[in-house]
């Protein structure tokens, strides 16, 4: 069992062995500005790496070693995180104010705001069980759940 890490100094990626202390090189993003929080994608076997410098998510593919801008046009982004069910990747941007998702297996990948006019300043994502989306939202000091369609489930603490 891995995980990949991208190290924003030299904006290289490692694969990490959980159970021992392997460490491999993967890949140096060329043209990256900031690497920062990266997602993977087991089943196709591709990495997501956000660039937070610049507002670009790379994708890499395991197979072909290859890079490639997936999406542009974002602030600062600083969570990923991906929902193999279907295929997208949620991106937590505080910069603009909000999490957008990204359809990974679309030909023209499209960042599209997720959960509209819900967020002040969001930091962190991840989905948890039963199809949920957790969101931590700096700006309101609060974390919040949503439904993987964006509807808002529940606040804590409840404003």
């Amino acid at each position: 069992m891995g995980a990949y890490v991208a190290i924003s100094d030299s904006n290289e990626i490692y694969r990490v062995d959980l159970k021992g202390a392997d460490v491999k090189f993967v890949t140096r993003i060329e043209d990256a500005t900031k690497l920062g929080p990266v997602a993977f994608d087991e089943g196709r076997q591709e990495i997501y790496i956000a660039d937070v410098a610049s507002g670009r998510i790379y994708e890499y593919s395991i197979a072909s070693k290859n890079s490639k801008v997936l999406v542009t046009g974002l602030s600062a982004p600083t969570a990923l995180a991906f929902d193999p069910g279907a295929n997208r990747l949620f991106i937590a941007d505080p910069g603009r104010g909000g999490i957008f998702t990204v359809d990974t297996r679309s030909n023209k990948p499209v960042a599209s705001e997720f959960a509209p006019g819900s967020l002040k300043s969001p930091y962190g994502t991840t989905l948890i069980a039963n199809g949920r989306v957790a969101v931590a939202d700096d700006g309101a000091n609060s974390a919040v759940v949503f439904s993987t369609k964006g509807e808002l489930l529940f606040r804590f603490p409840p404003q």
